[in-house]
């Protein structure tokens, strides 16, 4: 059976919205309970909804039975099944967003890695060419963004080093889809913090470089840190950053000189950071 999209929820601004939400207030108590228990009785999924809104301690180990239910499957996923699976990760972090993370952020950032960490296991057994299980990876990432910002602003100790953890996370992006953990990183760390990231990405760079030139790593090796500068640079808005996690290859740069090269490469990051639609998108 061909997957079928469901309908987008209404918006609050939509007038059909408006004519419900009218209709809904002029409604009691009692019809509105008797309207949901006939509803919930044919709908397991509206059933579940009234779960989670219910017993938020019932909705987080339902998510996380159906995140285990994804990392623990066999089958492969073939090309015209990725967007179901797509779906229902999407789904997934909508109710996590909607249904967790207002009542109680540590569970929904929990809840959160859990999905995002999927990447690890999910694309050695599924055709995703349409990137769509990565596009709601990278989602589930933002999602982890704003549920650990969550944690962060109502904890008032401060045993959680959250730029290591951010740095371990973007260590196992294997499969491309956690530089959202960078690119947004600013959800979460401030700017200090993520201008002292983007230094360690740096002398991890030139380190990799210097074992390059050993012959200890293989020369794509190099680039991997310095990526991750770059990707913390769109997250400060910083056009310079951007341009040294570039540079930060150049020997000439290294040695105190701009090759001409340099001066090029310095004019299209220019170009590219001010122009009227650039590609940073900001």
């Amino acid at each position: 059976m061909p997957h079928v999209e469901p309908a987008p929820p209404l918006s609050p601004i939509d007038p059909d919205a408006e004519w419900l939400q009218g209709r809904l207030a002029a409604a009691t108590k009692e019809e509105l309970v008797a309207l949901v228990e006939r509803l919930a009785s044919s709908s397991e999924e509206l059933a579940a909804r009234i779960d989670y809104l219910t017993d938020p301690s019932a909705a987080a180990k339902a998510l996380q039975r159906r995140i285990g239910a994804i990392r623990s499957g066999k089958r492969f996923i073939a090309y015209a099944d990725a967007p179901e699976v797509a779906a229902e990760i999407a789904t997934i972090a909508e109710d996590i967003r909607c249904d967790v993370l207002p009542r109680d952020a540590e569970k929904a950032a929990a809840l959160a890695e859990k999905l995002f960490c999927l990447d690890q296991v999910i694309f050695d057994r599924a055709d995703d060419s349409d990137g769509l299980i990565g596009d709601e990876l990278r989602a589930a990432c933002v999602l982890w963004l704003d549920a650990a910002a969550a944690v962060r602003a109502t904890k008032t100790y401060h045993g959680t080093n959250w730029p290591v953890v951010l740095y371990d996370f973007y260590q196992a992006n294997d499969y491309g889809v956690r530089e959202p953990l960078l690119e947004q990183g600013h959800r979460l760390l401030r700017e200090e913090e993520l201008r002292a990231l983007a230094t360690r990405f740096e002398d991890d760079a030139r380190r990799t470089m210097d074992a390059e030139k050993a012959g200890k790593v293989e020369p794509h090796r190099v680039f991997g840190s310095s990526c991750a500068m770059g990707l913390v640079a769109r997250s400060l808005r910083d056009p310079k950053l951007y341009e040294q996690s570039i540079l930060v290859h150049s020997a000439e740069r290294c040695a105190g000189s701009v090759s001409p090269a340099g001066r090029t490469l310095n004019s299209s990051v220019s170009t590219c950071w001010i122009g009227p639609t650039n590609c940073w998108g900001i």
